[in-house]
């Protein structure tokens, strides 16, 4: 099984915008949106995990602060995953390391726009994920709206439909939201979706939408990405994953310091 580390960064408070990154700095890509329950955590989770059965040496920043519930608390399960809680000074101290890593992810708070823009300074990507219902909708607009007005230019904004096996019709109101997002705010949504919902469960993150019904009790308890079963659905989801992964890369065009270096799984 590929390793993942995780920090927990809760407690952090500084600014990390001012410092900077060199030709040698990892992919950074941050996962945000203002409304919780959009599959933020698990989004991150499977990514760095299809990330790392690809070979690369991924590290998962957690600024929402529950990582260490999701995860610590059941270490056994989760022999593949090391977490630990970083202060302000572990932190500042321990930054320069992520020149170690091919990847970096990042789960961001949902409430503290200080956070949000920091990690805005710092990342490649702001992947914003939701699904498609009124007010998740209407969340990733303002989510958008506020993170342009901090973002340097080179910032690469992409809206991702989670939750979602293809893109439908649903009420004038949500259709409107997703033009304005797209036209207004110049942000079209992702072509990939991520539309294996019972995927999003297992790790105990609790999605709105998940249905019990379709899912196997090994995906529960297991503690692993779906990049670590071998299973058909599994390896459906995975293939979603990667054309996510693909396209992020494509659009952040990273060229020769990771595009180029990337070969995800099958």
């Amino acid at each position: 099984m590929a390793e993942v580390v995780g920090i927990e960064l809760s407690d952090f408070k500084s600014d990390i915008r001012h410092e900077g990154s060199s030709s040698a700095s990892p992919f950074v890509i941050a996962v945000m949106n203002f409304k919780g329950g959009v599959a933020k955590t698990t989004l991150c989770l499977h990514l760095a995990g299809v990330l790392a059965k690809s070979g690369k040496s991924v590290l998962v920043l957690d600024f929402v602060g529950q990582l260490h519930e999701l995860l610590a608390e059941r270490p056994p399960e989760l022999p593949a995953i090391t977490s630990f809680r970083a202060s302000d000074t572990c932190f500042r101290k321990s930054w320069p390391v992520r020149t170690e890593f091919d990847c970096i992810l990042i789960d961001c708070n949902t409430s503290d726009y200080a956070y949000c823009a920091s990690v805005v300074h710092q990342a490649d990507v702001l992947i914003v994920p939701t699904p498609q219902a009124y007010m998740e909708l209407e969340a990733t607009y303002l989510a958008i709206e506020a993170f342009q007005r901090v973002a340097p230019q080179k910032l690469v904004i992409l809206p991702v439909l989670v939750m979602e096996r293809k893109r439908i019709r649903g009420s004038s109101d949500t259709r409107k939201l997703i033009d304005d997002i797209e036209q207004k705010l110049g942000c079209p949504f992702a072509s990939s979706r991520i539309s294996y919902k019972q995927f999003f469960s297992y790790l105990g993150v609790s999605i709105p939408g998940w249905n019990e019904k379709i899912a196997k009790p090994k995906y529960t308890v297991s503690g692993k990405t779906i990049a670590d079963i071998d299973d058909l659905h599994c390896k459906a989801a995975v293939a979603e994953f990667n054309g996510l992964l693909a396209e992020v890369f494509e659009l952040s065009k990273c060229g020769d310091r990771t595009h180029n270096g990337f070969h995800l799984i099958q």
